[in-house]
């Protein structure tokens, strides 16, 4: 009976070919946006998802009380060993840190080559926690000894090409040579730990000193700790437990500090932890792919209510010859599901076409192979009957209720199949949802805009920044300055640890101001900069001059709102006086 209902539904659709090309077309555009932002919102929602014991995995994160609350995704250095030395709650505790575009020597029989390859320092037991396996299938991880590294498949192909990557060795800043102890297979995309190379944590002493030390004295988010917890764990009995490391490694410190347990579900979507997208967007998108499918299914049931009349002696006749309502309602609906089929089918080849400028421009790595995963399968077919009965159930129930009296002697009209009302209430809706998805672009292209456009309180255009190596020296800049200034183009120069505007290689600290005897109920944000800072970037004096530039930190300039915070009714009641770190 189906397969009939098939073969009259595609008769018809050949005899009213506008017809099945508008909604066609329609459709397609919905199932085509649909696609992109499932395949959007499974790529989030999959981050780190494959790892064994995932909900019992949690990062470590610090909320730090001052006058606000400041949210950091790491925790002191001496964390990690405290809290696995002192209680017994976690099965593993690691503690890591990241280097993106780090440039490493890989020295071969035939040249030296340099690669930007993303390092990370971790702890051994890093691996019991995720489950990144070896190439071979063993557990069996090697990284315990300083100057060991474990790397990815691709990664080791990078280096030596098809010979076998156990054993040899790269350098990082003209160190020690780093031996290679295992290979990884290549990491899911979806994964925060964005690593290539592995490297022990004990040979991060060689490269910061200060993050490999076991010091409560700082934060920095680039280094994190990870626990993996015992079964049946109280998270908030825990986090009550980190008082007491605070009380016994920071007992004088004015910016009290709350450890938090994060978990690992949550480290991607949380934006006060620096989470790549935030929960609200996925949502967002998911209601926007909603609502552009209701509005090509609105669109087809509208068309296909304002074509009943038209098809009134067809019904009629298939009446009087036996058919009855059921029948009819069906076959209506067997006609939308050969127009949804075939408007997804176009919708992926839209959804395939697109699929490369939808990665530019969110910033994404997602492949053609999505596409033919069994979850999507599953929701194509869902997304299919779903849609196929929202646009064709109406219409269906309208044409099947027509009277055949009626329809035969031609004086049915659009008021007599009572759709009339519902279609202009569909209209109304349709154009509704149109205008608030039209007033939504034009307020975040707005945003974007003055997001762009805005001044920053700097000169930002034809500025260039280059990245030095770590470890090089500052009594190599001023030649360095000198040999680029000589370029041509190049009409002014700065050595500098990060532009203004930005956190990127800059530090909190707390501080004493003059004669007070206790440290500020705040932390400033300190740069690194030579003389020539304020010049390149238009920076302007409201008070005092420039810092003159010595071998060690005499002078420095702050801002306005370090002025305020002070107490200060002007900032030139500021020059003269003294910082000291608190």
């Amino acid at each position: 009976m189906f397969k009939n209902y098939l073969k009259i539904a595609w008769r018809n659709l050949q005899n009213r070919k506008g017809f099945a090309l508008v909604n066609i077309l329609g459709l397609a555009l919905g199932f085509g946006c649909s696609i992109l932002i499932f395949l959007f919102v499974c790529h989030h929602l999959s981050y780190d998802d494959f790892h064994k014991n995932s909900d019992r995995i949690y990062r470590v994160v610090t909320e730090m009380h001052t006058e606000d609350i400041e949210y950091i995704s790491g925790v002191p250095p001496g964390f990690a060993n405290a809290f696995r030395n002192d209680y017994d709650y976690s099965e593993k505790v690691v503690k890591m840190t990241r280097n993106y575009n780090k440039v490493i020597e890989v020295e071969t029989d035939d040249n030296t080559q340099k690669l930007k390859q993303n390092v990370v320092f971790a702890e051994q037991d890093v691996f019991q926690i995720f489950n990144f396996p070896l190439l071979d299938g063993s557990d069996n991880i090697v990284l315990g000894e300083p100057n060991t590294a474990i790397v990815t498949e691709e990664t080791a192909h990078k280096m030596f090409g098809e010979e076998n990557a156990i054993g040899k060795t790269f350098r990082m800043d003209n160190k020690e040579a780093i031996r290679i102890t295992g290979i990884l297979k290549n990491l899911p995309r979806t994964t925060l730990i964005k690593g290539d190379i592995f490297v022990s944590f004990k040979t991060l002493a060689d490269y910061n000193p200060l993050l490999a030390s076991e010091t409560w004295s700082g934060i920095n988010p680039q280094l994190q700790s990870f626990v993996l917890l015992r079964p049946n764990q109280n998270v908030s009995q825990i986090e009550t437990v980190f008082a007491d490391l605070v009380n016994t490694h920071r007992p004088n410190d004015k910016n009290v500090h709350h450890y938090k347990l994060q978990p690992l579900a949550d480290v991607h979507f949380n934006p006060l932890y620096g989470g790549g997208t935030d929960a609200k967007t996925l949502w967002t998108f998911s209601l926007i792919g909603f609502f552009l499918l209701l509005m090509a299914s609105i669109n087809f049931i509208n068309i296909a209510t304002a074509q009943s009349v038209y098809r009134s002696k067809e019904i009629g006749i298939r009446k009087v010859l036996g058919g009855n309502k059921n029948q009819l309602f069906w076959q209506f609906l067997a006609e939308t599901f050969v127009i949804s089929f075939a408007a997804l089918f176009f919708g992926i080849i839209l959804s395939l076409l697109t699929l490369p400028y939808f990665n530019s421009i969110f910033d994404l790595d997602l492949s053609y192979e999505d596409l033919f995963s069994s979850s999507f399968l599953i929701f194509s077919l869902a997304l299919l009957i779903a849609v196929s009965f929202l646009s064709g159930s109406y219409p269906g129930i309208l044409l099947a209720r027509i009277l055949p009296i009626l329809a035969l002697k031609q004086k049915l009209s659009h008021a007599k199949t009572r759709g009339v009302n519902i279609r202009k209430a569909l209209v109304v809706f349709q154009f509704g949802i149109s205008i608030v998805l039209i007033i939504g672009t034009i307020v975040i292209g707005k945003q974007i805009q003055y997001a762009v456009n805005s001044d920053l309180g700097y000169d930002k255009d034809a500025l260039v920044t280059v990245g030095l190596p770590r470890g090089f020296a500052p009594e190599q800049l001023q030649g360095l300055k000198e040999r680029i200034g000589t370029l041509a183009g190049v009409e002014k120069i700065t050595a500098c640890a990060s532009y203004p505007g930005t956190s990127w290689w800059s530090w909190g600290t707390s501080v004493k101001f003059g004669n007070r005897p206790e440290v500020e109920p705040f932390n400033v944000e300190a740069k690194l900069a030579d003389e020539d800072y304020l010049d390149v970037f238009g920076l302007k004096l409201v008070a005092g001059r420039n810092f003159i530039l010595k071998d060690s930190v005499q002078e420095v300039l702050v801002n306005e709102t370090l002025s305020k915070k002070l107490g200060m009714a002007s900032p030139n009641e500021l020059i003269g006086k003294k910082f000291n770190g608190g």
